[in-house]
């Protein structure tokens, strides 16, 4: 892939769970290195500068903001974000909460399932 180009819903998917790993680690009170994991992340993706993956994750932070759900410190919510990364945000979680019995699965908006699946992740279900 040559710069400029979109996304691919794999580099998308990729740099979701990243962003999800370290926020986690935020979440814990666990150190980590931003430096370090933009730097892993990019060996993965295709030709994606710094800056893009910085940009990337700043677009997620938004997404996580307007849903009233903590994001990475460092990474402030970008201005525009795309829907589809919205909805692969919202497919992340899903995927990574499907088979665990222990998340609440609610009949609510897809705000309330976002946000009770992301704060299960984190490890800290609403009670």
């Amino acid at each position: 892939m040559v710069r400029g180009e979109d996304w691919s819903e794999e580099e998308v998917q990729q740099t979701i769970a990243d962003y999800f790993e370290m926020l986690r680690k935020q979440n814990a009170g666990i150190a980590f290195v931003k430096a370090e994991h933009n730097r892993k992340l990019r060996e993965r993706l295709s030709e994606r500068s710094k800056g893009a993956v910085e940009f990337k994750h700043m677009n997620i932070s938004a997404v996580l903001h307007a849903h009233g759900l903590p994001w990475l410190q460092g990474y402030a919510p970008a201005a525009h974000v795309q829907q589809l990364l919205e909805d692969s945000i919202i497919r992340f979680v899903e995927a990574r909460t499907h088979q665990d019995r222990a998340v609440p699965v609610s009949n609510g908006s897809v705000r309330e399932r976002l946000r009770e699946r992301v704060l299960a992740i984190l490890g800290n279900p609403e009670s």
